[in-house]
C-alpha cells in the first residue's frame, strides 16, 4: 500500500530538480512569503499532505547571502525558486514548466493558515482496501490535494 504522506528526505525516491532545465520559464513575484512551510515541522508535514510529491529545500548564494526557498515535482519534473529578499514588486518566483508550483505552496499555505496552523499531530489516516484518505481532527474532515487550475495540468 502506498502512502500519500511527504517522505522524510532520507527515504524520498527522487533528487531535486532545481535548475536542470528553464522550459516554460516564468518569473513572478508574490507578497506571500511562506518561509515558515521551510522551517517549521508542522507546516512542512501539512504541505506533504496538500502537495504530494514536492519536494522542497533551501540554498544560499555565497555571494550576496540571499536565501533561495525552492520546490521541485521530480514526477513532472518541475521547480521552482523564491528569492527571500523583498524587491519593490514583492519576492521574486522563477518557476518553470507547465504547472506553477510555488501557486500550489501558496494555496497549501494559505489552507493551514486558516485552518488555525495545525500541528501535526491532529493529523490522521484512514486506510481501507481501496486506498487511504489523510484527515485533520476528525476522519470527515479530509484533506485533499491542492487543486490546481486545468490550464496547469
Amino acid at each position: 500500500m502506498h502512502s500519500r504522506l511527504m517522505k522524510i528526505r532520507s527515504h524520498r525516491d527522487d533528487a531535486p530538480l532545481w535548475w536542470t532545465h528553464e522550459d516554460n520559464r516564468q518569473i513572478s513575484f508574490t507578497s506571500v512569503r511562506p518561509r515558515e512551510v521551510f522551517e517549521n515541522y508542522d507546516a512542512g508535514f501539512a504541505l506533504g499532505l496538500a502537495c504530494p510529491g514536492m519536494i522542497a529545500g533551501t540554498a544560499t548564494d555565497p555571494d550576496t547571502g540571499i536565501v533561495f526557498l525552492r520546490l521541485s515535482h521530480a514526477r513532472s519534473r518541475l521547480w521552482a525558486s523564491f528569492a527571500d529578499d523583498p524587491e519593490d514588486q514583492g519576492y521574486e518566483v522563477l518557476q518553470c514548466g507547465p504547472r506553477r508550483l510555488w501557486e500550489e505552496l501558496e494555496a497549501a499555505y494559505q489552507w493551514w493558515i486558516k485552518a488555525g496552523r495545525p500541528r501535526f499531530h491532529r493529523f490522521g489516516m484512514t486506510v481501507t482496501p481501496h486506498g487511504q484518505e489523510a484527515w485533520l481532527g476528525t476522519p470527515g474532515h479530509i484533506v485533499s490535494p491542492v487543486q490546481r487550475p486545468a490550464a496547469w495540468n
